[in-house]
């Protein structure tokens, strides 16, 4: 039997080299911007507390510096720091991270870094380390780290000779850092943007205000002075709470964004309950693609939503982006479910509605002043006649009393169906009677579906109204009310919602409907019915031809450019 075959209970032992671990663990942080949030975390962390942060990003010498005024480290604390890296808990309950890896997050990252520091209450007594990537990577057992005393730095007012006088009592400083364009890169409304996302907490209860200074290649200097954490601004909802055997209690804090010149942009965060950390929901939906629905991730992700979602039981991953994937996070992906279906959805279909309503009031306006510009033309005198003869009819909720526009005779309301005696008062001819039409009152806006107020699109200087409604089970694509000046388009028919998806078909779609509806009116009411079922007929090569047209018309069939609210 051979001696190998002897051998029982051996071990083996694992050996790597510690100084390519640490920049391993380094590169969890793979951008210069993931390294200062993390920076800026350190600063506000429960044992510094700063209230005051400085950040210095000098693009030409490649120089990165983040100060701040919180309560310094001893050697003893920094010594700990280094322990706890990748160890989660080490820092103790109430730190932001977990993982102590943002002490050595610059590695890789630059030629080296320093932190030099002085512990509070001492106004004397700084100390520098010096990390150098370099030297780091050539040591395969211990690290060690060089340490040297820093007597020529103090915090006192009137400094005495040969001490230089600072401001900070913490300073990371990172020396030529990488020139890597896409690892460099730090966009400064992004960063900050980043900060108030994640640390927004902590800073309104440090009441930390952060200074950011970026000087460009070129010399130029950008600054954002003064930046304090973000207030939830918008309407708020309800606190909901979900509670399962698998996350425990998780809590729903959210608001109805509040609109800005563009819709709304507000940002859903995610966290673990009891830890002031803060990442954006969409960093959780990449990971929950499987376990969360499209439109529950498009809901939170659609800026109407602003505020926080908290998990009793997860655990935060160590590259701050998510969560831990375990039952933990199957648990809250089921809460953000039920939440959605009890709650989200029903403010969704109303933001939907409420997009949906601006978006047609805003192509009826630029549809009005195509037609207004068309009708200015001498040829379309007739057409811009039949508006100015529509009266007034019957007010709806909340509007002033109709009157009659010919001493009390009576009027009645046009349907626009084609139907005898559907239209405004007429001569004998058929024709619209324009003979008092320089009396005729400004359109009043009509009662809408149910009798709520119908909300339509005005121009003072059209005549004409536009009204867009889910005309339910009727066949026509349009309707005039020529007593109140209403033309009333149907979005729930085909026509309609074929050419919906660009702006420029359904601005095209209004305008030939709005030529329809008044060539029409134009007619003996006793035609009208069957001019109506003609023009209907039309109408599906009419909208062939909006859909098809211009991209006939392109050279090489390439659709023309477009701007589109989809």
């Amino acid at each position: 039997m051979s001696k190998s075959a002897l051998l029982t209970d051996t071990q083996t032992p694992i050996k790597f080299n510690h100084g390519q671990t640490l920049l391993h663990l380094a590169g969890t942080y793979p951008t210069l911007l993931e390294v200062i949030l993390e920076l800026v975390q350190n600063s506000l962390d429960r044992d510094v507390k700063a209230n005051l942060i400085w950040i210095t990003i000098n693009r030409k010498t490649r120089h990165l510096a983040v100060r701040d005024n919180g309560n310094g480290a001893t050697l003893e604390k920094f010594n700990a720091a280094l322990a706890s890296v990748a160890q989660p808990g080490r820092k103790g309950e109430g730190s932001l991270g977990q993982f102590g890896i943002g002490l050595i997050s610059p590695l890789g990252k630059c030629e080296r870094f320093t932190f030099i520091s002085c512990p509070a209450p001492h106004k004397n007594g700084f100390q520098e380390w010096t990390f150098s990537t370099a030297h780091i990577l050539k040591q395969r057992m211990d690290i060690n780290i060089p340490l040297r005393a820093r007597p020529d730095l103090t915090l006192e007012d009137k400094p005495p000779a040969g001490k230089t006088k600072v401001y900070w009592r913490s300073e990371m400083s990172l020396t030529g850092f990488t020139s890597d364009e896409y690892i460099s890169r730090v966009p400064i409304d992004t960063l900050i943007g980043g900060i108030q996302d994640r640390y927004a907490t902590t800073m309104r209860r440090n009441k930390t205000i952060i200074s950011v200074e970026v000087i460009h290649k070129d010399g130029t200097v950008e600054r954002r002075l003064n930046v304090t954490a973000q207030e939830f601004r918008g309407q708020a909802l309800p606190v909901q709470k979900f509670v399962n055997s698998d996350s425990g209690e998780t809590t729903f804090r959210l608001f109805i964004a509040p609109k800005v010149a563009k819709g709304r942009n507000g940002r859903v965060l995610v966290g673990v309950t009891g830890n002031d950390f803060r990442f954006p929901f969409h960093y959780l939906a990449r990971s929950a693609t499987q376990l969360l629905r499209d439109e529950v991730i498009t809901a939170l992700t659609s800026g109407l939503f602003e505020g926080e979602i908290l998990s009793q039981k997860s655990r935060l991953h160590p590259d701050r982006k998510t969560l831990e994937k375990d039952d933990a996070f199957v648990g809250l992906c089921c809460a953000i479910e039920e939440w959605f279906d009890g709650f989200g959805s029903k403010y969704l279909d109303e933001a939907r509605h409420s997009r949906q309503e601006q978006r047609f009031q805003e192509l009826g306006l630029r549809s009005m002043k195509v037609l207004e510009h068309l009708f200015m033309d001498q040829a379309h005198a007739p057409l811009r006649d039949v508006i100015k003869s529509f009266g007034r009819g019957v007010a709806g909720n909340d509007h002033a009393d109709a009157e009659s526009t010919d001493g009390g005779s009576e009027q009645t309301t046009n349907s626009g169906n084609g139907e005898p005696g559907d239209g405004a008062k007429t001569s004998g001819t058929g024709s619209p009677n324009r003979a008092d039409s320089s009396h005729v009152k400004k359109p009043q806006t009509g009662s809408g579906p149910k009798g709520s107020p119908r909300k339509v699109v005005k121009n003072a200087s059209f005549g004409l109204q536009f009204a867009h409604e889910a005309m339910e089970g009727s066949p026509e694509l349009w309707k005039l009310d020529a007593d109140a000046g209403i033309l009333t388009f149907n979005i729930r028919h085909p026509h309609w919602m074929a050419c919906e998806l660009r702006d420029s078909t359904l601005m095209k779609l209004q305008e030939c409907v709005t030529m329809e509806a008044l060539t029409l009116h134009m007619m003996p009411v006793a035609q009208r019915h069957h001019q109506r079922q003609a023009i209907d007929e039309l109408n599906h090569s009419l909208v062939s031809w909006i859909l098809n047209g211009d991209k006939v018309r392109s050279p090489l069939g390439r659709k023309p450019a477009d701007s589109s609210s989809e």
